[in-house]
This record gives C-alpha cells, sequence and structure tokens, in this order.
C-alpha cells in the first residue's frame, strides 16, 4: 500500500484498544506504544487501507477525521497539521517503513 504516494509495510504489533485509546507491544523491541485518540484514529484508517489494499493520503485522512467530528474548514488545517506530525512519527519510530 501507499501512503501520500510512499509505499510502506506496517509494522505488525500486538494491539488492544482502552477507551479510544490504542495500546501497541512491539515483541521485538519489547517496548509498549500508546497513541492518543487522534493517533489511534490516523493508525485506524491507515490499517484499513492497508486491509482492503487501497493506498491513502494525508488529505483523505483530514477528510475521514472532519467527517468524522464534523469540523469546520478552517479548523481542517490544523487538523492537517496534526495528521502530517502524526504520520512523520509513524514513520520516525519505524511503525510505517518505506519500501525501496
Amino acid at each position: 500500500m501507499k501512503i501520500n504516494s510512499i509505499e510502506v509495510s506496517i509494522q505488525k504489533l500486538e494491539i488492544e484498544q482502552v477507551e479510544g485509546t490504542l495500546i501497541m507491544y512491539d515483541s521485538i523491541s519489547k517496548k509498549i506504544i500508546v497513541f492518543n485518540e487522534t493517533a489511534s484514529f490516523v493508525w485506524n484508517i491507515v490499517t484499513e487501507s492497508e486491509r482492503t489494499n487501497d493506498n491513502i493520503n494525508t488529505c483523505e485522512i483530514v477528510d475521514k477525521i472532519s467527517q468524522k467530528y464534523n469540523v469546520s474548514e478552517i479548523e481542517q488545517t490544523k487538523i492537517r497539521n496534526d495528521v502530517e506530525e502524526i504520520l512523520k512519527k509513524f514513520f520516525d519510530s519505524g511503525l510505517f517503513q518505506p519500501i525501496y
């Protein structure tokens, strides 16, 4: 699958959802990763796209968040910045790995 036109693989983790928060365990690094509600929602959107073998981009993620929370166009700019930061953290932490 592609995220923002980058072919990626998504790290497989043990995942549990608790009150809108995702708690993940990486058995290789022995690390626990906790996502807030927004990061959890982004993760779920991306992994659903992976399951359906669809590509996704930041704009589509922002649209899904905007629809869920019924936000204004002005708020979408902030959401876009947040989504870009979340995706960057996913890449930086190795949760998303580019395929070259």
